[in-house]
């Protein structure tokens, strides 16, 4: 355990947090795990602005997140490409 207020186990947790951080690059987790987290915030945001019948205009849940999870471009453009589609469509 850690306490930052008695200064205890501060360091074996930032160590334990190195190794994990290490591991999931090497493993070429980190990326995609950034990217699912990403594809979910985008959905969710999606599904807040525009509902189900929005989600269903592009397609569905898992065409979105995978169309999301393959395409290069940042986050922000994904969603507002999106948007866009169906604000405008």
């Amino acid at each position: 355990s850690a306490s930052a207020t008695h200064g205890t186990g501060i360091e074996d947790l930032a160590d334990a947090l190195t190794r994990h951080h290490a591991i999931l690059a090497a493993d070429n987790q980190l990326e995609q795990r950034r990217q699912h987290y990403q594809a979910q915030w985008i959905l969710k945001r999606l599904q807040e602005e525009f509902g189900t019948h929005g989600i269903g205009r592009l397609g569905g849940e898992q065409t979105i997140l995978r169309q999301l999870t393959t395409e290069p471009a940042s986050l922000y453009e994904q969603y507002e490409a999106l948007r866009q589609q169906l604000a405008g469509g």
